[in-house]
């Protein structure tokens, strides 16, 4: 089970005119390294919630084919919460054990290892944990020395915050788990069916995960995303040829003399870069982009279609696609532009 139907609001504007999951990661939409996943491990079919800009995420997945799964969508009219998107597709999931991730995740997860762990413990249901500095911003789970869940901690306080882990929101479950899960209304998987499943002490455990994880739901967690992966810490995959040392560069894209590219960049399919342009360290340049003469762009991701005129500065930034930025004009630090997509 894909969850893609929330509004993203933590990325707005960015999510305005996009759902999250359809949000570019080095050149390419989350929800494809998250297919890639599910590919890699040998699954054949798999469930994907859809509401906001839900014609965005079918369009782009088709039928699956491309990575060889076999996809159903399930169309909510409002957001039922996370658990309470299974309720509509309980005769799917009824039969054996299945996975549920987000649709905004990046990770180096090795789902079947996952599975191997959840069916080790003969866990009804497995928590993947990671190990990160932000932990107030996500809930806090705590383990006992045999990884069984002890507890978890919705929004943790200073005294809380001493619980090493983090939810990341993927899971493995055992099909019983969803006669506890309503048919109607909205249920929440760390607010609601886990603390039930708790207070049964059902068999949850906790499966820490030993690689990269990231959220992309905020602005801060997105460019910090791209920094891990340019620099080969998050297990993704950059489309292009490695021209140079950590500089990617895609197909039918054309930079002039004298462009100083420094890495590590990547550099789209449709590229045109003119003379004297600096393309700095952890940039993302996005397909079809147009880098005029003389401008300089530094740790900033542009999304597809973006024309920079020449003479442009630009600094840690993010600039959706089709945005135009006219000569000599300069944006620093966290500067958006979103633009509605043609």
């Amino acid at each position: 089970m894909i969850l893609a139907a929330g509004e993203g609001t933590r990325l707005r504007p960015l999510t305005l005119t996009r759902p999250k999951p359809m949000i570019p990661v080095v050149n390419r939409p989350n929800l494809g390294h998250v297919l890639d996943k599910l590919s890699h491990a040998g699954i054949k079919e798999a469930a994907v919630n859809l509401c906001f800009h839900a014609r965005q995420i079918t369009s782009y997945l088709g039928k699956g084919k491309q990575w060889e799964l076999d996809l159903r969508f399930s169309r909510e009219k409002q957001t039922r919460g996370t658990a309470g998107s299974l309720a509509p597709l309980k005769n799917f999931f009824r039969h054996e054990t299945f996975i549920v991730l987000s649709g905004d995740g990046v990770s180096e997860i090795n789902l079947n290892e996952l599975e191997a762990h959840h069916k080790r413990n003969k866990a009804a249901a497995t928590i993947v944990l990671s190990q990160i500095d932000a932990r107030f911003e996500y809930g806090l789970v705590k383990i006992a020395d045999n990884q069984k869940v002890t507890a978890l901690i919705e929004k943790p306080s200073w005294r809380e915050a001493f619980a090493p882990y983090v939810n990341t929101g993927i899971y493995m479950f055992e099909p019983e788990i969803l006669n506890m899960i309503p048919d109607d209304g909205t249920f929440d998987f760390a607010r609601d069916l886990f603390p039930k499943l708790l207070a049964r002490d059902a068999p949850v455990y906790g499966y820490p995960l030993d690689g990269y994880w990231c959220d992309i739901g905020n602005l801060k967690e997105y460019k910090r995303c791209h920094k891990d992966i340019l620099e080969g810490r998050a297990g993704i995959k950059i489309s292009g040829k490695e021209i140079e040392p950590n500089i990617w560069l895609g197909t039918e894209s054309k930079i002039a003399k004298g462009v100083t590219l420094k890495g590590p960049a990547a550099i789209g399919s449709g590229v045109t870069i003119e003379k004297y342009a600096k393309i700095l360290p952890f940039s993302v340049i996005g397909n079809n982009c147009a880098i005029g003469s003389g401008a300089v762009i530094s740790e900033t991701i542009l999304w597809d279609n973006v024309k920079v005129a020449g003479g442009v500065h630009l600094a840690g930034c993010v600039i959706a696609d089709n945005a135009y930025l006219k000569e000599s004009m300069a944006f620093y630090e966290a500067a958006i532009l979103s633009a509605h997509p043609e």
